[in-house]
């Protein structure tokens, strides 16, 4: 993740494990962010310095929402795998700009759940 100054000039504010971070909100304790593989949610305080806030059971945090000292998390568990058929070969007969094939990709079927998460990390499933 990147901080982008007013000036246009960016700078790496937070690294992670995670291929993706699909989601932030932010209050007066933080930055919070959710993250793709394994479902965390991290309260972000400076450049750098983050926790763990909560390990939901799923594959993904997709959204956030802060009110009144609990963050709202919407979480997904996948039951079943991406499946993205790989490209076929670029062929030398082909010219360059040549338009791609498009590529197959079956949804993963799977659940979403609503959590809130307190200021202190612990969390309720209420859907």
């Amino acid at each position: 993740m990147f901080a982008i100054s007013a000036s246009g000039n960016a700078q790496d504010y937070f690294n992670t494990d995670a291929l993706h971070i699909l989601s932030l909100a932010q209050d007066d304790h933080g930055l919070y962010a959710g993250s793709s593989d394994g479902a965390l949610l991290y309260r972000i305080t400076a450049r750098n310095k983050a926790e763990v806030l909560y390990d939901f059971p799923g594959d993904e945090v997709t959204a956030l929402s802060v009110n009144a000292g609990h963050i709202a998390v919407a979480a997904n568990h996948f039951k079943g795998k991406k499946i993205i058929p790989k490209a076929p070969a670029v062929s030398a007969k082909k010219p360059a700009n040549a338009t791609p094939e498009k590529k197959k990709v079956v949804s993963k079927p799977g659940e979403g759940q609503i959590w809130l998460v307190a200021e202190d990390g612990s969390a309720l499933s209420n859907y």
